[in-house]
C-alpha cells in the first residue's frame, strides 16, 4: 500500500527531527514557548520539522493532545498567494521578529510542524494584455518556485489543478479559455496534456509532489462540463496522466478528487457514489470543511467513516480555517465578521479558539483511523499587504498592489473571465482575519498547532470568553436575567460566575416591547472585571409547531415536490439552528410547503417567515399564503442573494371561534438551479 511506504519516508524524517532535538536544544528558545529550539536563521536551508518534546509545549495558548496520530498525519497548508504577496512588499518574520527571506518562511512553515503545501494551479490567469487576475496569479512557474521552497523545507507538495484560469468552486467551473470551445473528448485530451506536462516540470524540477488533486469543489461541475458523463471523461483523463506520471517517475503520488458542503449529508456521500459509478481511478476523497459554514463536527464525522468504510478510499479535509479576530486589515472586508449573516461560531473568536477548532478538526480526522490523511488549513498567510486603518492612502496603495501583483483575492483585469463576480467584487484579502500571522507578518501562537496536536501544549489558565445569556419572554411578561454567566477558560473548562445586570437597559427594552435587545453586564473574576452580554428576546407565543425544522418530527408539514425542497440539515442555509426548508434543482423550481394548525382562540393573528436565495430568474414568483375558513390570503416576495433575509407578513388573519385554525405555507416557482431556504416561521395572536 502507498500509505505504507509513506511511513517509512516519515519515520526517516522524525528521526531527524530528534536530531535536531539535540541540537537545537543549546540554542536560544523560541520567546513563547521555553523547550522549543529557536528557529534557524532567516534563509537557511532544508530546515527539518520542529523537534519534539517529551511532553506538552510550554505556549501561550492550551492544546489538548490528539490521542492516536499516525506519524505521517498530513498537516498542510495552503500557501498559493504567497509570491503575489511577497511581490507586493509583505514581509513575513520569525518568533524573535527577524525577517524571512523566502526559504526562510518555508523553514518557518516546517518548524511548525507542517509537513506538507498546497499549491493551486491555473492554465492561464492572465488576459490578453498579460495582466494577471489575482488570488496569486497561480500559475505553473510559481508553483515550481513555491514547490522548490516547500521541498527544501522539508515538506511534500500537493498541486491543486483547478483546470480553470481562475477561482474553480461549487458556483463556478468555467473551462481555461483555450479549452472553452472544446468537445468533451477534446477538451479531456487538452487536460490530460496539461496535467502531465505540469507534473513533469515539477518533479524535474525536484519538487517533493506527494499528492495530485484532479478538480477543485467540483459539487455541481468540472471545467466547464456539467453532465456526470463528461465530468468523468475529465475525471479519468486527469487521473490517468497523474497516475502515468508518478509510474515513470517511480514516485508514490496519491490522487485525490475534491467535494464541499460536507453539511449536506445525503449529497456529499452521493459525490462518491457516482465517482464509483464511473469507475474513476483516485486514492483519496478530500473535503472543504469550514466550521463557521458546514455544521459540527459530529456530522463531518460521519460522512469521512461513511467514505472511507463504504468506498475503501482515504479522507482528508484539504480545506479549513478559522478567524482569530473580527478586525478587517486591508480595507477588503472579510469572509466572516461579527456580523456575518448565516455565520455560526463554536469557539472564540481568538487565537486559542482557532487553535482549538484546527485541534478538534483534526482529532476528528484521526478518529477515521488510517483512511484519515489529515489536515491542511487553507491560506494562513494570505496577509494585507499594507495595514489599514482608515486612511485612504493606504488604501489606495493596497489597490494599485493588488491589480499590479495580484494579491487580492481578483483583479479588475479578471472581468472578462468571471464577469459576474471578480468584475464587481475585485479587491483585496478577505481572508487576512483567519491567516496564521498577525497583520504585520509575525507568527501567531496558533501557528504552532500542527506540531501541538502530537504533543499537546500548555498555556497560564486565563478567560477565553464569557458565554452570551440568552433570556426570551412574551410581550407583559417581566423578564428575569440569569444570576450568573458561564465562563470559558483556555483550557476549555468552565465555570459560573455572578454577573450583574444594567437594569436601566432591561426596563427600556419592557417599555419598547417586541424586539431583541443585547443587555449589558459585569463580572468579577479575581478583582478584574468583564463584559457579559445577556440577549433579551421579546417576542409573542408561536403557534407554529416546528417553525425552524429542529425537531425531529417533521410530519406537520406537507411538502409538494420532495425532489426540489425538503427540509435539510444545512447550517450556512439557515437563519437561525442548523435545519431550513431548502430548495434546489437542475431543472425548473416548483413547489408548495405548509402545515395546518389547529386548536386556536378566536382572534386576530399575523403569519410570517423568512426568505433567502438566489439565481431566480426574471419570472421568479415567491409567495406566503395563509388559509383561513377556505379562503386564501397572500403576499408575495423576493430573493436577492445569499442570507440577505426577506420577512413577509400577512396581519389580519381572524379566527371566528375558539378551536379554529389556520393553514400556513410558502409556495416557490423559480428558474432552473434557482436556490435558496425558508426558516422561522411564526403565527401570533
Amino acid at each position: 500500500m502507498v500509505i505504507n511506504i509513506m511511513k517509512i519516508k516519515w519515520f526517516l524524517v522524525f528521526s531527524l527531527i530528534a536530531m535536531m532535538t539535540i541540537l537545537a536544544s543549546c540554542g536560544k528558545a523560541e520567546n513563547e514557548e521555553s523547550n522549543v529550539p529557536a528557529e534557524q536563521p532567516a534563509g537557511q536551508p532544508a530546515a527539518q520539522p520542529i523537534a519534539q518534546p517529551a511532553g506538552p509545549y510550554d505556549s501561550e495558548i492550551h492544546v489538548k493532545k490528539v490521542e492516536g496520530l499516525h506519524e505521517d498525519f498530513i498537516t498542510g497548508a495552503d500557501i498559493s498567494s504567497f509570491i503575489s504577496q511577497i511581490e507586493s512588499g509583505v514581509a513575513y518574520y520569525d518568533w524573535d521578529g527577524n525577517p524571512l527571506d523566502e526559504q526562510g518562511f518555508f523553514d518557518l512553515l516546517a518548524y511548525a510542524g507542517l509537513n506538507y503545501v498546497r499549491l493551486r494551479v491555473w492554465n492561464d490567469p492572465y488576459d490578453q494584455n498579460g495582466r494577471g487576475y489575482g488570488g496569486g496569479n497561480n500559475d505553473v512557474e510559481k508553483t515550481i518556485r513555491m514547490g522548490q521552497w516547500a521541498t527544501n523545507a522539508g515538506m511534500k507538495v500537493l498541486v491543486n489543478f483547478h483546470y480553470s484560469d481562475f477561482w474553480a468552486d461549487p458556483g463556478k467551473q468555467f473551462a481555461p479559455k483555450n479549452w472553452e470551445n472544446l468537445a468533451i473528448d477534446d477538451k479531456a485530451a487538452a487536460l490530460f496534456d496539461f496535467t502531465e506536462d505540469t507534473l513533469r516540470k515539477l518533479l524535474n524540477a525536484g519538487v517533493d509532489v506527494g499528492m495530485v488533486q484532479v478538480g477543485n469543489e467540483t459539487n455541481h461541475g468540472f471545467s466547464g462540463e456539467r453532465a456526470w458523463g463528461n465530468m468523468a471523461k475529465l475525471y479519468h483523463s486527469g487521473c490517468d496522466a497523474a497516475r502515468k506520471v508518478a509510474n515513470e517517475f517511480e514516485k508514490d503520488i496519491l490522487i485525490a478528487v475534491h467535494f464541499t458542503d460536507p453539511n449536506r449529508t445525503d449529497g456529499f456521500i452521493e459525490y462518491a457514489k457516482a465517482m464509483d459509478r464511473y469507475k474513476i481511478d483516485y486514492d483519496v476523497f478530500a473535503a472543504s470543511y469550514y466550521p463557521f459554514w458546514h455544521g459540527d463536527l459530529e456530522n463531518l464525522s460521519f460522512v469521512l467513516l461513511e467514505i472511507a468504510q463504504m468506498f475503501d478510499k482515504k479522507v482528508l479535509v484539504t480545506e479549513t480555517s478559522y478567524a482569530y479576530t473580527f478586525a478587517d486589515g486591508d480595507g477588503h472586508s472579510n469572509s466572516i465578521g461579527d456580523e456575518t449573516p448565516g455565520i455560526k461560531y463554536f469557539y472564540p473568536v481568538s487565537v486559542q479558539g482557532q487553535a482549538d477548532a484546527i485541534r478538534d478538526i483534526v482529532n476528528t480526522v484521526a478518529l477515521v483511523g488510517e483512511a484519515g490523511l489529515g489536515v491542511i488549513y487553507w491560506e494562513p498567510a494570505w496577509i494585507p499587504v499594507g495595514i489599514y486603518n482608515g486612511e485612504a492612502e493606504v488604501l489606495s496603495t493596497n489597490l494599485e498592489k493588488w491589480e499590479e501583483f495580484g494579491s487580492g483575492w481578483a483583479s479588475s483585469f479578471a472581468a472578462d473571465y468571471d464577469p459576474l463576480d471578480a468584475g464587481i467584487w475585485y479587491g483585496g484579502s478577505s481572508w487576512d482575519n483567519q491567516a496564521m500571522f498577525d497583520f504585520a507578518g509575525k507568527p501567531l501562537a496558533s501557528l504552532n498547532i500542527w506540531k501541538y496536536v502530537r504533543h499537546g501544549a500548555v498555556a497560564p489558565l486565563k478567560i477565553e470568553m464569557v458565554k452570551e445569556a440568552e433570556v426570551k419572554v412574551n410581550p407583559g411578561e417581566e423578564p428575569i436575567l440569569p444570576a450568573s454567566v458561564s465562563v470559558l477558560y483556555n483550557d476549555s473548562s468552565t465555570s459560573d460566575v455572578n454577573v450583574v445586570w444594567d437594569e436601566t437597559q432591561v426596563g427600556q427594552a419592557v417599555l419598547q416591547g417586541m424586539g431583541i435587545y443585547y443587555i449589558d453586564g459585569t463580572i468579577e473574576v479575581e478583582g478584574v472585571n468583564f463584559n457579559a452580554i445577556c440577549r433579551l428576546d421579546i417576542s409573542p407565543i408561536n403557534y407554529v409547531p416546528n417553525p425552524s425544522f429542529e425537531e425531529n418530527d417533521i410530519s406537520m408539514w406537507t411538502i409538494s415536490n420532495p425532489a426540489v425542497a425538503g427540509i435539510r440539515h444545512e447550517p450556512n442555509n439557515a437563519r437561525s439552528g442548523e435545519y431550513c426548508l431548502h430548495f434546489w434543482s437542475e431543472d425548473i423550481v416548483e413547489f408548495s410547503a405548509e402545515q395546518t394548525i389547529g386548536g386556536l382562540a378566536s382572534g386576530y393573528y399575523t403569519y410570517s417567515t423568512n426568505l433567502q436565495g438566489g439565481d431566480a430568474g426574471s419570472a421568479a414568483e415567491f409567495f406566503i399564503y395563509a388559509i383561513v375558513d377556505g379562503e386564501r390570503f397572500e403576499e408575495p416576495s423576493f430573493v436577492t442573494g445569499w442570507q440577505e433575509w426577506q420577512t413577509p407578513e400577512i396581519s389580519g388573519l381572524y379566527v371566528a371561534e375558539d378551536g379554529g385554525s389556520i393553514t400556513i405555507g410558502v409556495s416557490v416557482r423559480c428558474a432552473a438551479r434557482g436556490w435558496g431556504s425558508f426558516d422561522d416561521f411564526l403565527l401570533y395572536k
